[in-house]
């Protein structure tokens, strides 16, 4: 039931109120002068319920705007993982499928492990959480080991460098896409139960 606690606490202040009025009954039957302890009566019953109305105000005050930082929290992860994976699909579209001259294969491992740094430092990364991040960290880390090798020449063929990273980006995709999934479907049940 959605107002149950207030429903709860009405019923425990509307007791407390009628012994009030029962208490002030009694005490006009047994006081000849009893107006004073009636009016402090009357104001603590007032009191009681200008704290109660208070209450429920401040609690569906609170609720509210807890709802919103819910909402805002999972809009902006649905944003970055959208912003990670538009990214990392640019990248499978810049992948070469021949082997490429030495100055662009330094270029796009450069440039690759430069923006891929970025990409994970950004806070919108980290707020997806540990499996995101460590499938990206995988992919950095093979952007280092393949930059080194094609900076000593260990390679002669580079193909092998770019199907590994094609395959960890495939890897990390499927991770972000259940990632996706989680989000979305918290999104969408969040606004069902809005």
């Amino acid at each position: 039931m959605k107002y149950e606690k207030e429903i709860t606490l009405l019923i425990i202040v509307s007791i407390i109120g009628m012994n009030a009025l029962l208490y002030t009954w009694l005490i006009n039957m047994l006081f000849i002068d009893s107006e004073t302890i009636t009016a402090g009566l009357i104001a603590f019953v007032g009191a009681i319920f200008g704290g109660f109305i208070t209450l429920i105000g401040v609690n569906k005050t609170i609720s509210e705007n807890r709802r919103k930082d819910d909402l805002k929290s999972l809009a902006s992860k649905l944003n970055a993982i959208n912003k990670i994976r538009d990214y990392l699909y640019s990248v499978l579209e810049k992948i070469p499928y021949e082997d490429q001259d030495f100055k662009f294969n330094i270029t796009f491992w450069g440039e690759l492990h430069h923006t891929l740094i970025l990409e994970i430092s950004s806070l919108e990364v980290l707020i997806l959480g540990r499996n995101v991040t460590n499938a990206l960290n995988i992919i950095g880390e093979l952007t280092v080991k393949s930059r080194s090798e094609v900076f000593r020449k260990d390679v002669t063929e580079h193909h092998e460098l770019y199907s590994d990273l094609q395959e960890e980006i495939f890897r990390c995709l499927e991770v972000i896409d259940n990632e996706r999934k989680y989000i979305t479907q918290s999104y969408n049940e969040f606004i069902e139960n809005s």
